[in-house]
């Protein structure tokens, strides 16, 4: 705080009080300067003050106008892991536990946390038209009036991919089978896991490839198989069947 001595000489003494209500005031320091820190107040608070000097026989003036503020918040937290809670072939929806004391929360690219990538009132936010088996890493952090806190652990999932379509049948020998399919929009390097069955039942892993076909090899001759595929996107997590 500051006031101005209105003419008192140096070394005239000041009497500062303070109020939580504007009403009942209490002496909280005196100073022999125009200027005051007021400290051990509670975070989050409304103060009123106001000052008075005092002659050498400690004889009042009338006081000053009073000044009302707030104290600002106490530091914000570290906030929870980011956790994905929904997912689609183009969306990644997160979720976090708050840090204490935050007002609102931001989040950004876990590969470039120093650009905001959004603010928040809420601590949810959704990743939106990334595409399918497409990665999402964040970071996210709280803020207050008193400043920024610290940013959380990354975190990162991956959207769905598409379920592959259209699979067939492209050659087959006494011991293999060659199977093509279409990817179906989802990108390069996306993993599809072949089953095999020979009841059209109980399918079992035959293996898992990184393209839109494989060869079902150790296969006996004059069987029958029949044979399905799915994609996982970069989670593991599986699409379909085709």
């Amino acid at each position: 705080l500051t006031w101005s001595a209105n003419g008192n000489p140096a070394g005239t003494v000041f009497e500062l009080q303070k109020a939580t209500d504007g009403v009942l005031f209490t002496a909280h320091s005196t100073y022999t300067l125009a200027v005051a820190t007021v400290s051990g107040l509670n975070a989050s608070a409304v103060y009123d003050f106001r000052v008075r000097a005092l002659n050498a026989d400690a004889v009042v003036t009338a006081f000053a106008n009073t000044v009302s503020t707030a104290t600002r918040p106490p530091p914000v937290s570290l906030p929870g892991t980011p956790a994905a809670v929904f997912l689609s072939p183009d969306d990644i929806s997160w979720s976090w536990t708050s840090a204490s004391n935050a007002a609102g929360d931001e989040v950004y690219l876990a590969t470039k946390p120093s650009e905001l990538l959004l603010a928040l009132a809420t601590n949810t936010f959704t990743h939106s038209a990334l595409g399918p088996n497409r990665p999402s890493a964040i970071v996210v952090r709280g803020v207050n009036p008193t400043g920024p806190g610290t940013l959380s652990a990354s975190a990162t999932a991956y959207t769905l991919a598409m379920a592959p379509a259209t699979l067939a049948r492209v050659g087959v020998s006494s011991g293999s089978v060659d199977l093509s399919w279409s990817a179906n929009g989802s990108p390069d390097g996306t993993l599809f896991e072949v089953q095999k069955a020979t009841d059209g039942v109980l399918f079992t892993a035959h293996s898992t490839v990184a393209a839109a076909a494989a060869t079902a090899a150790g296969l006996n001759p004059s069987s029958t198989y029949d044979f399905r595929v799915r994609a996982l996107n970069g989670d593991a997590v599986a699409t379909a069947f085709t």
